[in-house]
C-alpha cells in the first residue's frame, strides 16, 4: 500500500473553493491521485465506482450534504479517512458528521494540517495493519461499551450529576476516552484543543453535547451479550490498571503533571484495540495481540490525537513480548515514554 499513490477526494459544490483546492494541493500530485467533484450526490455517484484512500468534503451542499455523503460512504466501506472541511457552524449538521467522520477542520485550513493528516495515517496504517484490519477500524462509527457502562453513562450525563461525574466515567472506559479526545483535538464544537487531558476534553465539550451525542447513538454502542459486556468491563479494568500505573511510573521519574496526564490517557487508549476486538464481531479473530495496539495506534491517528499517543503506541506494538495484563503493559509502555522523553 505505501508504494502506491493514495486517491483523495474532494468534494465542495462552489466551484471557486474547488478551484482554489485544486491550486492548493497541486504540488502533491507526485504523490497522491488527486480527484475533485462539485457535490455530495456528484461524489456518491462516484464512489460507486472507486475507492479512494481519503474523503474531504465541505458540509453544508444542497441534496445531499457533507454529513449525508459520509454516512454512505460508510455504508459502502469507502475511503479509510474521512475527513470535514467546512466553515459551517450549523451544529446540527456537525452533529451529523460525529461518528461517520474522523476529523473536522475549519475554513480558512492551513493546507499543512490536511497533507499531514492523511499522510501519516496513510504511512501509520500501511506499516501497521492489514487493509482488511485498517478497514474495519475505519468503518467504525462508535466503539462498544457493556450496558453496564451505558447506564453509568446515562446517569453521569444526567441533571443531577456534576462535570467530575462524567470526566471519572470517560476516564475508566478507554471507548469513551477516545471518542471525547477524539472531538476535542478536532475543531466540531470549536478550537482544536491539542491535548491529552480527559478532563480538559470533558469540559470543552460539555455535559450538554457529550449527552446529545450519546443520545443520537452517535458515541458508542452498546452490547446486549452479556459474556461480551463482561470481557468489554475487564478489559475496562486492566485499561484503567495501566492508565494508572504509567501515570505514577511517570510522576516517579520526575514527569511534569502535563506529561503525567499524558501517560495516563496513552495507557487507557492502548487497550482501545482490544475493545474492538472484543466487542466488534467482525473483529472476530482478525487481531492478534500485537495488532490490537497497532489497531489502538491507528484510531488515535486518524482520529486526530496528538502524535505522542500515535508515536508511542506504535512503538509498544512493536514490543517483542506485548503484556496482556494491566500492570505489565504499564511498565512496557512506561519504558516507551521514557525512552521518547530522552530523545526528544
Amino acid at each position: 500500500m505505501a508504494n502506491m499513490k493514495p486517491t483523495i477526494l474532494f468534494v465542495d459544490d462552489e466551484p471557486n473553493i474547488l478551484r482554489g483546492l485544486q491550486r492548493l494541493f497541486r504540488a502533491q500530485r507526485d504523490i497522491w491521485n488527486l480527484e475533485f467533484v462539485g457535490g455530495g450526490q456528484e461524489a456518491v455517484n462516484w464512489l460507486q465506482d472507486n475507492d479512494p484512500y481519503a474523503i474531504v468534503t465541505d458540509m453544508r451542499m444542497p441534496s445531499v450534504d457533507g454529513g449525508n455523503l459520509l454516512s454512505q460512504a460508510a455504508r459502502m466501506q469507502r475511503a479509510e479517512l474521512r475527513l470535514v472541511l467546512s466553515g459551517e457552524a450549523d451544529r446540527q449538521l456537525t452533529f451529523n458528521t460525529v461518528g461517520t467522520s474522523h476529523q473536522f477542520f475549519s475554513k480558512p485550513c492551513d493546507d499543512r494540517l490536511l497533507v499531514r493528516a492523511i499522510t501519516q495515517a496513510y504511512l501509520l496504517g500501511s506499516d501497521l495493519l492489514f487493509a482488511a484490519q485498517r478497514k474495519l477500524i475505519s468503518n467504525l462509527t462508535s466503539l462498544p461499551v457493556s450496558q453496564r457502562v451505558n447506564i453509568a453513562l446515562a446517569e453521569a450525563t444526567g441533571q443531577k450529576a456534576s462535570l467530575a461525574d462524567l470526566i471519572n466515567i470517560v476516564a475508566s472506559e478507554p471507548a469513551l476516552a477516545i471518542r471525547v479526545l477524539q472531538l476535542a483535538n478536532s475543531s466540531y464544537f470549536g478550537r482544536p484543543a491539542d491535548t491529552l487531558s480527559i478532563a480538559a476534553g470533558v469540559k470543552l465539550l460539555g455535559k450538554d453535547v457529550i449527552r446529545s451525542i450519546w443520545e443520537q447513538n452517535k458515541l458508542v454502542s452498546v452490547t446486549m451479550d452479556e459474556n461480551v459486556g463482561q470481557i468489554l468491563d475487564e478489559l475496562s479494568g486492566h485499561a484503567v490498571v495501566t492508565a494508572r500505573r504509567t501515570f505514577d511510573l511517570s510522576r516517579l521519574n520526575g514527569a511534569a503533571d502535563k506529561d503525567c496526564e499524558d501517560a495516563y490517557a496513552i495507557g487507557l487508549l492502548s487497550w482501545v484495540g482490544d475493545v474492538i476486538a472484543a466487542g466488534m464481531p467482525a473483529a472476530s479473530g482478525m487481531f492478534e495481540n500485537k495488532h490490537m495496539v497497532a489497531a489502538s495506534s491507528y484510531i488515535s491517528c486518524i482520529y486526530g490525537l496528538p502524535h505522542r499517543t500515535t508515536d508511542s503506541l506504535e512503538m509498544l506494538s512493536k514490543s517483542p513480548d506485548l503484556p496482556a495484563q494491566g500492570d505489565a503493559r504499564a511498565r512496557e509502555l512506561g519504558a516507551v515514554l521514557f525512552e521518547n522523553r530522552r530523545a526528544a
